[in-house]
């Protein structure tokens, strides 16, 4: 554009040079090309200004286009941060309805065991049938000077153990709660005074010892466990189980604790470490 507007200038004023004097004239051959020369540069400098448009142009679609695509991914971030939101809600109420419903699953275990103790370490016999059993029980409750009558049971078995093993447990289910009741509470004054083994079983041989308990559940036996080892590490003088619950006391005439979780456990050893 420039270039042509130049040579159209130029061509007139040659034309008129040609007819003015070229004496007269204040339009010198210099002063004509250094003209043109600028023309020329101004023509270049509106193309690379044109250019520059264009890639303006370019990158403004080109912006557009990343704020959409930027708009569209955060719009997609909120929708996934919802719907985790709302599996974090449902995986919370899940929680919550898996613990009661573990503890319902525990207290109608432990109902099914409320008459049920257990008898440690008592070696097997050969050919052993209930008749077997319940001898080796009476012989117990006849040291205890404690009358007891097959109809006061319910069943006696001995627990599942591996063929090398030579001694295992027998599960004793007494007819009511008071007579399991009356045999733990002699059974542990009993073992106070003199330590209870193989020979109050009516077993001749070696005497071992032998250890009686109340049957708990298995979530009840692992809780028993842990509390043990924290009743050791933190100092408390008592740990034992009642009803199938377990219990803490760290020393006589003390707080009562009754043990109901892992968590809560967890707890009390934090708390002795501070």
């Amino acid at each position: 554009m420039w270039i042509e507007q130049a040579g159209n200038v130029f061509t007139d004023v040659c034309i008129w040079s040609s007819i003015v004097d070229p004496s007269e004239s204040s339009l010198k051959p210099t002063t004509l090309s250094a003209c043109y020369s600028t023309l020329v540069r101004l023509d270049d400098l509106e193309s690379h200004i044109r250019e520059l448009k264009t890639q303006s142009s370019t990158i403004q679609s080109t912006n557009t286009v990343i704020v959409k695509s930027v708009d569209n991914v955060t719009e997609q971030q909120s929708l996934m941060k919802n719907k985790i939101d709302g599996l974090e809600t449902q995986r919370q109420d899940m929680c919550v309805y898996l613990n009661k419903l573990e503890d319902k699953i525990e207290r109608f275990e432990r109902n099914t065991v409320k008459t049920t103790i257990e008898i440690r370490q008592v070696p097997k016999q050969i050919k052993e049938s209930k008749d077997n059993l319940y001898k080796v029980l009476k012989n117990l409750t006849n040291t205890f000077g404690l009358p007891l009558e097959k109809s006061e049971l319910r069943d006696i078995y001995r627990q599942p153990s591996k063929a090398t093993d030579t001694k295992s447990t027998i599960v004793v289910e007494f007819s009511n709660t008071f007579t399991k009741t009356d045999f733990l509470s002699i059974a542990k004054k009993r073992n106070k005074s003199a330590r209870l083994c193989t020979k109050d079983l009516g077993i001749e041989g070696e005497q071992d010892p032998i250890f009686i308990s109340e049957h708990l559940t298995s979530r009840a036996r692992h809780l028993h466990f842990l509390a043990r080892d924290v009743a050791r590490s933190c100092h408390f003088s008592y740990c034992w189980t009642a009803n199938g619950q377990v219990f803490l006391r760290k020393e006589e005439g003390g707080a009562l604790v009754i043990v109901k979780s892992e968590e809560q456990l967890n707890e009390i050893r934090n708390e002795q470490k501070q």
